[in-house]
Parts: structure tokens; sequence; C-alpha cells
């Protein structure tokens, strides 16, 4: 039966029968300006460090009967997502979670500021099958 070692213990084996160190120590990518690339991605940033603005997005829900049909009045979300009209997306609701269809892109702030701070956000788009 084969038996794993730890890192410690590698590290153990290596310095005291090779007589080095095995400790080796991650590379760090560095930017032009000489700050350190992150390594792991973080959900507000874009790949370049810069803060993802939220936009605001209308969608309409898919109806409960013809599952093909979008239709209805539409609801307002904030989202980062990079949507266009005609993207089909997961919006969450107060009932759990629902299928919507982007109706809208870039929906001014000031239609929405009398409940801007009750609006959901959008962040999956939608990738089952048309139940």
């Amino acid at each position: 039966m084969e038996e794993k070692m730890t890192k410690s213990e590698l590290d153990d084996f290596m310095n005291t029968f090779m007589g080095i160190s095995a400790k080796v120590e991650e590379p760090k990518e560095i930017k032009a300006d000489g700050t350190e690339i992150p390594t792991k991605l973080n959900e507000d940033l874009d790949c370049n460090g810069r803060e993802i603005p939220k936009t605001l997005v209308a969608v309409n829900y898919r109806d409960k009967v013809d599952k093909n049909l979008f239709a209805g009045r539409a609801y307002t979300y904030y989202t980062k997502l990079p949507l266009k009209i005609g993207d089909i997306v997961v919006c969450p609701t107060k009932f759990g979670a629902s299928v919507g269809k982007v109706c809208r892109v870039d929906v001014p702030e000031k239609e929405v500021e009398a409940f801007k701070d009750a609006l959901k956000e959008i962040d999956s788009y939608y990738t089952g099958e048309a139940k």
C-alpha cells in the first residue's frame, strides 16, 4: 500500500536526507508599474483590477404555461454581467429564482430612484433547457 507524505514531511525528508530545502516560493507576477498581480480573482474587479460597474437592466419573466414566451411587466435589476437584449438570465425574486429575458439595458437610474434600495442583482445566465 502506498503511503502519501504531507508537505511538512516532504520538507523534513528533503532537509534531512538530501541536504536541500524543498520550500519553494510561489512565483509572483509583477505589473509594469511594480505592483503585484493578485492571484485570486475578486468578483468586484475585472482582470485588470478595475472595478466592474453595476448597470440596470429590465427583464420579462418566462410565462408559466408557454415556457418559450417571455412577457408581462418588465422588472428592473442591477447586474455586473455584460448583458444584452435577448439574454436569458436567472432572476432572484421573493418567491425564489425565476427565468427572465433581458428586454432593456442601461436603464436610467432616475427611473428606479424611488425603489432602488430594494433592487436585487442578477449574477448568472440561465443555462438550462426551457421546461
